[in-house]
């Protein structure tokens, strides 16, 4: 009789790498890191709808634990500004939003998911302004208001359309979690702090009838070569136009692409000059002025322009407020010695 030899057949199974076309499928769509995409697949059994939801509470869970003890300094970042017309229709003009956010990297802040979350920030901003400063702010003919923070971050957020354009007619009307949860998952994927550090709103007085001023909201950005809408600093200007003839803010039709476009103009002005107050203050100087200050496009000081405007078009305008930011000024940026975090690493 012939032996035979027992084979025993182990059932174990063995895991398996994803495959690379998944891997890199996911790389593309998420920008997560190789790791957490291969981790991602194993856990779903390479199912990708299974591993952008593993993806996202990783991001989400990392980006909260990473936000609440990280102290390291974000001092890079942009400065993005969006204004919408058809929102104001029987408020009496334009409302806009001015924000900055921060990053501790320039090439972050390059990167498309810091710019949908910048995004997603100011038109979350934008259509929740009212509820958020609070109905006692709007009294009186103040139009520009500091959004509060912590509030925006609370808030439930609105997403930025697939092709979103500032000063866009096309608004979203679809909330999503609070924005606070976006920017947990912005964290956690890119592995940077990212601060949404301040923001304003333009919110006109509410027209009670034609004789009440017409409210003008212009903003500018001035743009990175390779970031679209976005850049290191920018402004936002609120002006009042009356008819010159008749008083009233019953204004033509005709004129306002010219007042809107003086309106860019001089936000631009007041990006590149950095004026301290509209008129002149006790003990300001007439450098620092914006009415006394020579018009960045000639003609001029700013005063010598808007009453040449009237001249020409019969429009008073009133320059109400303005606000300027600058990205990361007042943050103190720590230079780091590369020689020295390799030695505090070896030891």
């Amino acid at each position: 009789m012939t032996g035979c030899t027992l084979r025993h057949q182990s059932t174990r199974r063995y895991s398996s790498k994803p495959p690379a076309l998944l891997v890199s499928k996911l790389r593309k769509e998420t920008n997560a890191s190789l790791s957490k995409i291969i981790q991602a697949l194993t856990a779903s059994d390479n199912s990708i709808p299974s591993a952008l939801e593993w993806l996202a509470k990783d991001a989400l869970a990392s980006g909260t634990a990473k936000a609440a003890k990280s102290d390291r300094i974000a001092a890079e970042g942009v400065v993005y500004s969006i204004l919408n017309p058809t929102l104001t229709r029987g408020r009496g003009g334009i409302r806009g939003v001015l924000l900055e956010v921060n990053s501790e990297t320039d090439f972050a802040a390059r990167g498309p998911l810091f710019q949908q979350f910048v995004q997603r920030a100011a038109v979350t901003g934008l259509m929740l302004g009212e509820s958020l400063v609070g109905a006692h702010h709007f009294g009186g003919r103040k139009s520009l208001h500091a959004l509060p923070v912590d509030k925006l971050l609370h808030a439930p957020s609105f997403p930025p359309p697939p092709s979103f354009k500032s000063n866009s007619d096309s608004i979203p009307s679809s909330i999503e979690q609070p924005l606070k949860d976006h920017l947990s998952t912005l964290i956690g994927t890119i592995g940077e702090r990212v601060t949404l550090r301040r923001a304003h709103i333009a919110l006109p007085p509410p027209r009670i009838s034609t004789s009440d001023s017409l409210t003008i909201v212009s903003n500018y950005v001035h743009t990175l070569p390779d970031v679209p809408e976005m850049g290191r600093m920018g402004a936002m200007v609120v002006m009042h136009a009356r008819d010159a003839a008749n008083n009233t803010g019953n204004i033509d039709a005709s004129t306002i692409p010219d007042i809107e476009s003086l309106g860019r103009k001089i936000a631009q002005h007041v990006t590149g000059f950095n004026p301290s107050s509209v008129w002149a203050l006790d003990g300001a100087n007439d450098e620092t002025v914006l009415m006394k200050q020579e018009f960045l496009c000639g003609g001029g000081t700013v005063e010598k322009v808007l009453n040449d405007f009237q001249g020409l078009k019969g429009v008073k305008l009133e320059i109400a407020d303005f606000v300027r930011y600058e990205c990361a000024e007042g943050i103190e940026k720590v230079e780091a010695n590369f020689a020295e975090e390799v030695q505090k690493q070896l030891q």
